[in-house]
């Protein structure tokens, strides 16, 4: 067996991430209208993935190293697993079923976010000719995760029902149930951290203040609009839910997947800078075209196309980061992922609060 083998783990278990992070989103209308969750609850949810993935960068400088690699991409995918084939159960055994639905998440998330720690050092220790696009190629596993998610779950949806999802959601826990097995036997390589190259000089750099600003603002455009794109095309443009999900969170993570596949072919020619630049102002020409225009299909095109101009935020930022903080290491990375977690939290929380507002009346998921 060779490094192929876990090169392809890597890729699940990306693909798994983003599994456990999409799934219930393409279920928050059920969610609202079968087990009486609020928008502000929904958006509770989001708060409390990403919140926990936060809390496991920040710890993860303490535990990884000691437990290993291995242990933990294994740990990783079986809570994956376990969340997912929780989320159905809980919601039933639990009093109230927001509850058991937060419980559940807790579970998964704890597992996506020790994916977000381990398998890019893991990828990072392997041989590899591509150098930085090796890497970002790597990222756009978890995009085609995403639109896997998105797609498969939403045709099985129209193909069985609403009440369904309880069994596909066991479904998509097997894979990352199988995963944790094949992490248990591909060969590994020493996947070390330098975690004493972030100095006090370089935390007090203002160009890394503004890099954390970016990751914060990248997260919260991309979450926004990744995790709120059903429910918005369903309770704001009107669109049936089959249609608003394959034109919204489908389409999203579609080019989203694109960008970041083309990012990683073009690898070390690709000018992040100015890709950068531009791909901020079609990210905001998105969102004015997703909030404001009349026709309902217009405003999903600017929702899917949203996913190209968020594509390359966040690998886009660290590898900014990486050429100006040569010397960082590997806390300074954990730490873009902390202010990267919070913009996610933040901005499809945020979402949910301000659509709950009644002073904002049918436009509520608009303005948020």
């Amino acid at each position: 067996m060779n490094f192929k083998s876990t090169r392809i783990c890597c890729y699940i278990g990306y693909i798994s991430q983003a599994v456990a992070i999409n799934f219930a989103p393409i279920l928050f209308v059920i969610f609202h209208r079968t087990l009486s969750l609020s928008y502000a609850q929904i958006g509770v949810l989001t708060l409390i993935t990403f919140a926990t993935q936060m809390f496991l960068d920040i710890f993860s400088v303490f535990f990884v190293d000691r437990i290993g690699f291995r242990r933990c991409a294994i740990i990783s995918q079986v809570l994956c697993a376990a969340g997912l084939f929780a989320l159905p159960l809980f919601a039933g055994i639990f009093k109230t079923p927001f509850f058991g639905i937060a419980v559940a998440v807790v579970i998964y998330s704890v597992g996506a976010g020790i994916v977000d720690v381990v398998v890019s050092p893991i990828m990072a220790s392997l041989p590899s000719e591509s150098g930085r696009g090796s890497m970002i190629f790597l990222h756009s596993f978890y995009c085609w995760g995403q639109l896997l998610t998105a797609l498969v779950t939403t045709l099985a949806l129209h193909i069985f029902g609403s009440s369904s999802w309880k069994i596909i959601s066991v479904c998509w826990g097997i894979i990352p149930l199988i995963n944790s097995f094949a992490f248990s036997f591909v060969p590994f390589k020493n996947a070390e951290s330098d975690d004493g190259g972030l100095t006090l000089k370089i935390l007090k750099n203002r160009a890394l203040a503004m890099i954390m600003v970016l990751m914060v603002c990248g997260g919260a455009a991309e979450l926004a609009m990744s995790q709120w794109a059903s429910t918005f095309a369903q309770e704001a443009l009107g669109v049936n839910k089959t249609m608003g999900d394959l034109l919204g969170p489908c389409m999203f993570a579609l080019f989203m997947a694109l960008g970041r596949t083309i990012q990683g072919i073009k690898g070390e020619k690709l000018n992040y800078r100015l890709n950068m630049y531009l791909s901020s102002v079609l990210c905001a020409v998105c969102y004015i075209t997703a909030v404001f225009a009349k026709n309902p299909y217009a405003a999903l095109m600017g929702c899917a196309v949203c996913g190209y101009s968020v594509s390359i935020m966040w690998p886009g930022v660290l590898t900014i980061m990486s050429q100006r903080f040569k010397s960082g290491g590997g806390a300074m990375f954990a730490l873009a992922a902390i202010f990267g977690d919070v913009g996610c939290s933040l901005g499809s929380f945020i979402t949910g609060v301000v659509a709950s507002m009644p002073v904002w009346g049918s436009f509520g998921l608009k303005a948020g």
